[in-house]
């Protein structure tokens, strides 16, 4: 739309957008993500991640030795406390 000359406040009542500038900051968003791949600096998802998400090999390797030491801590606590 801005090809093809729209203006700002055009492009926000077709949209129905709100807010002081929606439009201007979009754009800058997008220039700044732009500028971010052209040097070669990879993009980060924002959020957390999915509830099933998959992880890489190190990362599981990480995640089961890192559960493993909790599980014989909690174990160790338990027998310290004269639970078990």
């Amino acid at each position: 739309m801005l090809a093809e000359g729209r203006s700002h406040k055009e492009i926000e009542r077709y949209f129905q957008l709100e807010g002081d500038r929606p439009i201007h900051e979009l754009l800058k968003r997008e220039r700044r993500k732009e500028r971010k791949v052209e040097a070669g600096i990879p993009l980060c998802r924002q959020g957390r991640q999915p509830k099933g998400a998959m992880f890489s090999g190190a990362e599981k390797e990480y995640e089961i030795k890192r559960l493993k030491m909790e599980n014989e801590l909690l174990r160790d606590f338990l027998r310290a406390a004269g639970r078990k």
